[in-house]
């Protein structure tokens, strides 16, 4: 019999832990008041302790580049795939976590940031709701974006009397590209040219924690599914359910890492029909079966 999903527990974090802070990380922030901006370069992993961190909330807002690796973005119930060039504005009201591929550790650059450095002219909806927003930047698109988050960490820690004003500028440089982008452009990979495929990776991965076929998604976007099949692995390299079953991996070997849910549970959190197949593929990806995996990565 198919077990229930477990319900995953939401926290609320608050402070940034700095114990054990490698050259893995490289830190600037600037506080003031109840005023905040920071940035975290996270240059090889987002740390093991982040990593066992349930679904979470905090008071400011974050803003994140992935500049490479692979992982999975877990936003309330929705899932998202996070690779090199994808993009998330989280809100204080987005319960969220991340969970990384244990062989592709993720690197990034997250802003934090209170209500007060918000750029003007920013929609009043994209910054309260309650949804996450995200969206991938072309290959070309992203080098300026790292060099203005470069600028924004040198300018947190130069603190002089015009640094605020010219974070305030940097900050904006980065943010409304995204937002632009977001109102105007597809959000799917930006390495995928054929409009269908873009629709699709764009509905898997919102949805790969359901059950989901090649027949539904063929139905769903009016396509014959053999030529929706290949088009996807033309455009891709990968057949849809490889690419289904890599992301349901990915989250899995996170929640084995990060939660206390059973090898059945999290088989069917993330999507997969029965844990005979979940446990079969999950060997094939890490080289050991699910229960072995997680006794190892906790010795």
């Amino acid at each position: 019999m198919k077990s229930e999903k477990a319900t995953l527990r939401v926290m609320r974090i608050d402070t940034i832990d700095r114990d054990n802070i490698t050259d893995k990380f490289d830190i600037a922030e600037y506080r003031s008041g109840e005023s905040m901006l920071a940035v975290t370069h996270r240059l090889d992993g987002i740390g093991d302790k982040h990593l066992k961190t349930a679904l979470h909330t905090h008071s400011y807002y974050e803003f994140e580049i992935i500049t490479g690796g692979r992982g999975v973005q877990l936003l309330d119930r929705s899932s998202f795939d996070m690779s090199r060039g994808c993009a998330y504005l989280r809100t204080p009201m987005n319960p969220h976590t991340t969970h990384e591929d244990p062989g592709d550790r993720l690197k990034s650059y997250n802003i934090r940031f209170t209500s007060d450095f918000i750029p003007s002219g920013i929609p009043a909806g994209l910054m309260a709701g309650g949804s996450a927003f995200h969206m991938k930047f072309e290959e070309n698109e992203l080098p300026p974006l790292i060099t203005k988050a470069e600028e924004l960490t040198a300018e947190i820690r130069r603190g002089d009397a015009y640094s605020v004003s010219m974070m305030r500028s940097l900050f904006a440089a980065i943010l409304i590209p995204f937002v632009r982008r977001h109102a105007t452009a597809d959000e799917a990979d930006g390495n995928v040219r054929d409009r269908h495929v873009k629709e699709i990776i764009r509905y898997i991965g919102s949805s790969y924690r359901a059950k989901l076929t090649v027949s539904d998604l063929a139905a769903r976007f009016g396509l014959n599914p053999h030529y929706m099949g290949s088009l996807f692995i033309k455009e891709t390299g990968k057949s849809i359910p490889a690419y289904i079953n890599e992301l349901r991996l990915i989250l899995a070997a996170g929640l084995l890492a990060s939660s206390s849910l059973s090898v059945n549970e999290i088989c069917y959190e993330c999507g997969f029909s029965s844990p005979s197949y979940f446990i079969m593929k999950f060997r094939e990806k890490y080289g050991a079966a699910p229960g072995a995996w997680k006794e190892a990565k906790s010795e």
